[in-house]
């Protein structure tokens, strides 16, 4: 599977940044590291399905396209 590269524009990294901060002032987590190790696991989740998304919508195009060869070649005699 190949590797797709993601970028955030600076407002969202700004906002996950900012996020760590507030979960941690607001006590959600008693330690930072934690606040951060959340973000990191929110950032993996995020990236890891906008790349099963972008598999599916190429498999399905890739059938769409496949099925309209088939038509054109196989029906249309």
């Amino acid at each position: 599977m190949e590797k797709v590269a993601i970028y955030y524009k600076p407002e969202v990294e700004f906002y996950i940044n900012e996020l760590i901060f507030i979960l941690y002032k607001d006590n959600y987590f008693s330690f930072l590291e934690n606040a951060i190790e959340y973000k990191d696991k929110i950032i993996d989740f995020v990236e890891r399905n906008i790349t099963f998304v972008e598999n599916m919508v190429r498999a399905i195009f890739s059938t769409k396209v496949m099925l309209e060869l088939h038509d054109t070649f196989f029906l249309n005699k």
